[in-house]
């Protein structure tokens, strides 16, 4: 909104040569940008890369019922399908704190990842698609894990790490990269928690996003799991969580 305002303004000044009729137009239109910025004073604040919002989904378990904040168990890695019904998460309540931080996306594009939420501010969640080549968790296997003891990797704790070519992110500072060869962050879930329930939310992402090219690299996979197109439909009420050994077989260390 910002770079448009200015943008009109400086065709403005440009027009100086133009009629009398032309200048006009060109300050209704300023007027008017200007008006909608100030109805609306986040459109002027808000930064690139900043919130993807999807449909808000609530986490739920097995049996539909909502998952609590203060009952997920401290360091065990929860999986969860987020925005679309083929696109993993992990869902965390680390025994570490959490602070927000400013990252960057492959191209440089800068975003703000919020912390983590819930009553002690330790509830994250990230895609747990790697953002190096998208190797993700299956009902059969997963190579990208999160480990609340050293891995091998990084020799770091509560880090999640892609065992398939080497990348370790911090889950504490919005999964930026630890090492390896990804470029970018694991692309951040952006939850909300409700005090009075103490429900958890998922309402968006933050960071760089692979969907597209993921439901396109692993199209025969997905279609064998979720049916034709059920991978690409996106989630609009509930989403169930469990716990990582209740979904894959084999977690593999690294």
């Amino acid at each position: 909104m910002l770079s448009l305002l200015f943008s009109l303004l400086s065709a403005f000044f440009q027009a100086a040569a133009v009629d009398t009729m032309n200048r006009r137009h060109f300050v209704t239109l300023c007027t008017s940008a200007l008006a909608l910025a100030t109805a609306n004073p986040r459109a002027l604040a808000r930064p690139r890369g900043a919130l993807h919002r999807y449909a808000r989904a609530r986490l739920v378990d097995s049996k539909g019922q909502p998952i609590h904040a203060r009952k997920l168990a401290v360091d065990r890695c929860y999986v969860f399908f987020y925005p679309y019904a083929g696109t993993p998460c992990y869902l965390i309540r680390l025994g570490v704190l959490t602070q927000g931080e400013t990252l960057a996306m492959s191209d440089g594009t800068p975003y703000d990842w919020q912390g983590g939420v819930g009553p002690d501010g330790t509830v994250v969640a990230f895609s747990a698609i790697c953002s190096h080549l998208m190797t993700h968790p299956t009902r059969k296997i997963s190579f990208i894990n999160y480990h609340a003891d050293a891995d091998e990797l990084s020799g770091r704790q509560n880090v999640i790490s892609c065992c398939a070519h080497g990348s370790v992110f911090d889950p504490a500072r919005g999964a930026k990269v630890v090492s390896g060869p990804a470029t970018q962050p694991l692309t951040a879930i952006a939850l909300e928690h409700e005090k009075a329930s103490d429900e958890l939310f998922a309402v968006g992402t933050y960071g760089g996003e692979t969907y597209r090219d993921f439901f396109r690299a692993f199209k025969r996979d997905l279609r064998e799991e979720f049916g034709r197109r059920g991978a690409t439909r996106e989630i609009h009420d509930d989403t169930v969580v469990r716990p990582i050994e209740d979904y894959t077989k084999q977690a593999i260390r690294c």
